[in-house]
């Protein structure tokens, strides 16, 4: 890590120091016995005081107070920030990796998954709010408690956690192969989203969440230890960020055409029968919009993705085939908002010009909701 030298003060200086103290509470499972109050510091010993324990310290500078940093002092301290930068990286990396190994024992076994689960809630929701274990053990005896120790309610903790794991993955993933090994994974866990979905009655709200914010990635700190990887979706439920930003991409990239045609197709049907779903359950609902979402989706969204997948077939080598199919779709929707974009794009693509991947966004499955949250739960999947 390269810094710029620059004017630091001592104040700054001490600051800087003290970055390393997050070092040890990413691993922390339960909050450290409190300490006896300090007796109260001048200002001047307040701003010399250091919480931190830096491993390679900063000897001050020689010049008196308020003066430039040496050439000496300022290579010191250059040093120490390049060694405590390590460090910070090394514990980062040391704490997703014991979140990693916890996350996948726990999907040896919904029983664990749901004794994780517990450990979890009881850290983040009562402990860290400084709740006591009685306030814990009376809410684990209430109904809302009890109904999060059922199947469906497992399914959901089975999916939270492997989505967590590929997202670690993604995250850790160094080269263009290690990604494109967590990417293959994901199919298949779409597959086993889509179907636990469609068995779903009550639970179906709490999969629509980014993952590092359950109490799974909240425990671990997650939102301060984890890479993050470009383009990934933490929301298992974000089908058309997905799609767009890992699947797709990563299967062109391969010149695969025959899986990027199925995964539209796949994608397509996923979509379908998530709308299809809640406009049936929403039947007797009044304040349902089911019926409403599933119309704009077929007069809108599908249409769309009918035209990526049929425009991804011409670019992978079906030109003939294709272009047949996108001229009759532009034909079909005339009245779409985007036919003219497809005039567009249908000459360039003739025209062998480049044409860039068609990306489908605002899927309905995208949106935040706070549903079925049981007392005591509320903000359980919010992120921090």
């Amino acid at each position: 890590m390269k810094i710029l030298p620059s004017r630091i003060s001592r104040l700054g200086l001490v600051s800087l120091i003290g970055l390393v103290s997050p070092i040890t509470a990413f691993s922390q499972t339960a909050p450290a016995p409190a300490k006896p109050a300090a007796p109260a510091a001048s200002p001047a010993q307040t701003e010399d005081a250091d919480d931190g324990e830096p491993v390679a310290p900063v000897k001050p500078p020689s010049a008196s107070n308020g003066s430039a940093l040496n050439e000496k002092a300022l290579a010191e301290l250059l040093k120490s920030l390049q060694a405590l930068s390590g460090q910070l990286g090394a514990a980062k990396s040391k704490a997703t990796a014991t979140a990693l190994a916890a996350f996948q024992d726990a999907l040896t076994a919904d029983d664990k998954a749901y004794t994780l689960f517990m450990k979890c809630l009881e850290k983040v929701e009562f402990i860290d709010k400084g709740k006591t274990g009685s306030e814990f053990n009376l809410w684990k005896r209430e109904d809302g408690a009890k109904a999060l120790n059922d199947a469906e309610h497992k399914q959901v903790l089975k999916l939270q956690l492997q989505w967590l794991v590929l997202s670690i993955q993604a995250g850790n993933a160094v080269s263009d192969a290690e990604f494109a090994k967590v990417v293959s994974q994901v199919p298949a866990f779409l597959d086993s989203l889509e179907a636990a979905w469609k068995r779903m009655k009550t639970m179906r709200g709490r999969l629509n969440a980014d993952v590092i914010g359950t109490v799974f990635g909240r425990f671990y700190k997650l939102d301060l230890t984890m890479a993050r990887r470009e383009g990934w979706s933490y929301n298992p439920v974000a089908i058309d960020s997905i799609y767009d930003t890992v699947v797709l991409p990563y299967l062109r990239s391969q010149k695969k055409a025959s899986e990027v045609a199925n995964s539209w197709k796949k994608r397509i049907q996923m979509l379908t029968d998530v709308l299809e779903i809640e406009e049936r359950e929403g039947k007797n609902d009044p304040n349902s919009k089911g019926e409403e979402n599933n119309l704009k989706f077929k007069e809108e969204k599908l249409p769309r993705l009918e035209w990526g997948m049929m425009k991804d077939a011409f670019q992978m080598g079906n030109e003939m085939g294709s272009a047949t199919s996108m001229v009759n779709h532009i034909k079909s929707h005339l009245g779409h908002k985007d036919a003219g974009l497809w005039i567009e794009e249908m000459t360039k693509l003739a025209n062998h010009e480049d044409v860039g991947p068609t990306i489908v966004e605002g899927s309905p499955t995208g949106e935040q909701r706070q549903e079925n949250r049981p007392k005591g739960m509320q903000g359980t999947n919010r992120r921090k």
